[in-house]
């Protein structure tokens, strides 16, 4: 990501790098990311012409790149629906992206309220819910407590930028909500194959 800009883009640069700077929990988020993919980030500033920052990440070979491939083959859905609730609008419009192209048909909702009408309304067909862990507004517990009123057995896959652990002490999320509602933790960003795999280990209706 770079700050430094011609001058007819100062501005428009200017407020991305503070607004970057200023949001602590979009910065934890990044650090977050990139530590639990064993990764690292290395800042370079210069006063009067801006400020890099380079991110490292383990790399992917060819070899390990065609495995996954290949396995994501063998977890193909059968037209189960999935739930997908993120505040993020490209996020949810990836993994949608993604559950489509094997076979899941999905639902997005970008916030609590929202998720828990969807939710309510057509329950009986939802197999699962993708939650984000960190929703704005009305809180993830509450979100998931909301669910099981509605639904019992309903089965959450959790997702966030930070580790499981570090996720469910932000959120609050009790023991009892952890042990019978929350199926699986994905830590983003995380692979289509990593997803599938998930969806296929909770075996959906």
């Amino acid at each position: 990501m770079f700050f430094r800009s011609s001058n007819s883009e100062q501005d428009w640069q200017t407020r991305i790098s503070l607004s970057l700077i200023k949001d602590r929990r979009l910065w934890g988020i990044i650090i977050g990311i990139i530590k639990v993919h064993d990764g690292d980030i290395h800042v370079d500033s210069e006063f009067g012409r801006g400020t890099c920052f380079t991110i490292y990440l383990p790399a992917v070979t060819n070899s390990e790149e065609k495995q996954l491939v290949a396995q994501s083959e063998l977890f193909d859905g059968n037209g189960q629906l999935v739930l997908v609730v993120d505040d993020e609008f490209s996020i949810r419009e990836m993994i949608k992206d993604s559950l489509e192209t094997y076979n899941y048909r999905v639902m997005l909702a970008s916030d609590g309220v929202e998720a828990i009408s969807m939710y309510e309304r057509d329950w009986e067909n939802i197999a699962v819910v993708l939650l984000d862990m960190m929703m704005p507004n009305l809180h993830t517990p509450y979100i998931i407590q909301a669910l099981q009123r509605i639904n019992s057995a309903v089965k959450v896959i959790a997702m966030s930028g930070t580790s499981a652990n570090e996720s469910f002490t932000k959120c609050g999320i009790c023991p009892i909500v952890e042990r019978y509602a929350l199926g699986a933790f994905l830590t983003k960003p995380f692979m289509t194959t990593e997803m599938l795999h998930t969806l296929a280990n909770l075996e959906l209706n």
